[in-house]
């Protein structure tokens, strides 16, 4: 059986693109983990930024429990996702966590900038993950470059 990471942006997002894929991969045996690259804090009206991402990593994490998966968050802002050397950082440390033979990751083009920038940092940590010297925190690095596929975005949209 196989270990499949699914990362996204933000909590919600792996549910609306792969979560049947996911439950299913987990009816069949395989170890299935979700990550977020943030909590999603900014995406409610009605709730202060502490709450708003306390209630989405919570709904993410029983999301992931439906289906037996693990889930983490890196705790990157909201709309504030980069490829820069502490996202990238924090996004392998995530792989690493995950040790992952397969990862789902968000798709290049999107219409959400997080979204993107998520894709790009998944693909970029991917790599680093298997570097032992690109040290990043407690989890050990892989013994090898994990399979990486793209999800389709929501609706086939992006900003074109």
């Amino acid at each position: 059986m196989a270990t499949i990471l699914a990362v996204h942006a933000h909590p919600d997002d792996i549910e609306h693109l792969a979560a049947g894929t996911l439950a299913i991969l987990a009816a069949k045996g395989h170890v299935v983990r979700i990550a977020t690259l943030t909590a999603g804090e900014c995406g409610s009206a009605s709730t202060d930024l502490a709450a708003t991402g306390a209630i989405r990593k919570a709904e993410a994490g029983a999301a992931a429990a439906l289906i037996g998966a693990d889930y983490r968050c890196a705790d990157l802002p909201d709309l504030g996702v980069f490829n820069d050397d502490a996202s990238r950082r924090a996004a392998t440390e995530l792989i690493r966590w995950a040790a992952p033979d397969v990862v789902l990751a968000a798709s290049p083009a999107d219409y959400h900038p997080d979204h993107e920038a998520a894709s790009q940092l998944t693909r970029d940590a991917c790599f680093a993950s298997s570097v032992p010297n690109y040290r990043t925190g407690p989890a050990p690095a892989l013994a090898a470059i994990p399979h990486l596929y793209f999800v389709d975005p929501i609706s086939g949209r992006d900003r074109e």
